[in-house]
Order: structure tokens, then C-alpha cells, then sequence
């Protein structure tokens, strides 16, 4: 079970596979794949899109701090961020 990021190679693969793969290709391995295959296909989705919003989040931040004049508004957006 992946419970975060992706932290190897084969993982990382086997994503990339599902994103990238041509709906035609998707079809043909959905019909071959068993319940197990959809779930571990569905934890490496839901791996992904936190590593997304890791990175969005990260984002947000760095354009916060190059938009502050002042290290006390810094401080209020850590804190923020620390919230969610």
C-alpha cells in the first residue's frame, strides 16, 4: 500500500503508464487487470495528487514571501499553512 509520496522507480513507472497511456490502451489493460490492479492503480492517483498539492502548496508560499515587504507577514503565512 502507498500511503504519500512515491518513492520508487516502479511506482513512478507504473504511474506514468496510466497517465500517459492512450485511452485505447487504458481500455485494453482495464480489460485485463483485476480488482487488486484497479486499487493499486487508484493509490498511485491518490500518491500523485498529493505530491501535486505538495508542490501547489510550495508554490503558494514561495510567491507569498517574494510578495512580502516584512518577515512578521512571513511568519503569518507559515503559520497558515501549518493550519491545514
Amino acid at each position: 500500500m502507498i500511503r504519500g509520496f512515491i518513492n520508487n522507480d516502479k511506482d513512478r513507472k507504473n504511474l506514468f503508464f496510466i497517465i500517459q497511456a492512450s485511452e485505447e490502451t487504458i481500455k485494453d489493460w482495464y480489460k485485463t487487470c483485476t480488482d487488486d490492479d484497479l486499487a493499486y492503480a487508484q493509490e498511485l492517483m491518490n500518491a500523485f495528487a498529493l505530491e501535486l498539492r505538495d508542490a501547489a502548496t510550495e508554490l503558494q508560499i514561495e510567491c507569498e514571501l517574494l510578495n512580502m515587504t516584512e518577515y512578521s507577514e512571513a511568519i503569518s503565512v507559515i503559520e497558515t499553512v501549518k493550519e491545514k
